[in-house]
């Protein structure tokens, strides 16, 4: 199944390459992966060629989360790519992440994330 996400991630960074060509656009475009919901499948995206990522953790407990999102912090940066991090659900389904109710993320929270990530 990873491989078939990593040709998946692969072909749509090659279409919108071929697409800037074709169109000679000229001017910088990113393409972000937006609530990646493992380690795995960041990776998958940023070895295919997108310029940034979200990991969602938020599904997982606080520490876990923290965790995760270094893990994915680390292997971006080495490959120049930028990563949004979730806290918190709002409620329903985004991509491949379910989540039920509003669990509204705290401040603290989001504060201690963010240094223990920052690099």
């Amino acid at each position: 199944m990873l491989l078939v996400t990593w040709v998946v991630f692969y072909t749509v960074v090659k279409m919108v390459e071929g697409l800037m060509h074709d169109k000679e656009i000229t001017i910088p475009v990113a393409i972000h992966l937006d609530h990646g919901s493992s380690f795995e499948k960041c990776k998958e995206a940023i070895d295919a060629g997108f310029t940034s990522v979200m990991i969602d953790a938020s599904h997982d407990p606080f520490e876990e989360n923290v965790a995760t999102t270094a893990k994915v912090v680390e292997y971006a940066h080495e490959h120049g790519v930028s990563v949004e991090a979730e806290l918190g659900t709002v409620g329903g389904q985004e991509d491949d992440v379910v989540a039920e109710g509003v669990i509204y993320a705290d401040p603290k929270e989001c504060q201690e994330l963010v240094e223990k990530n920052w690099y």
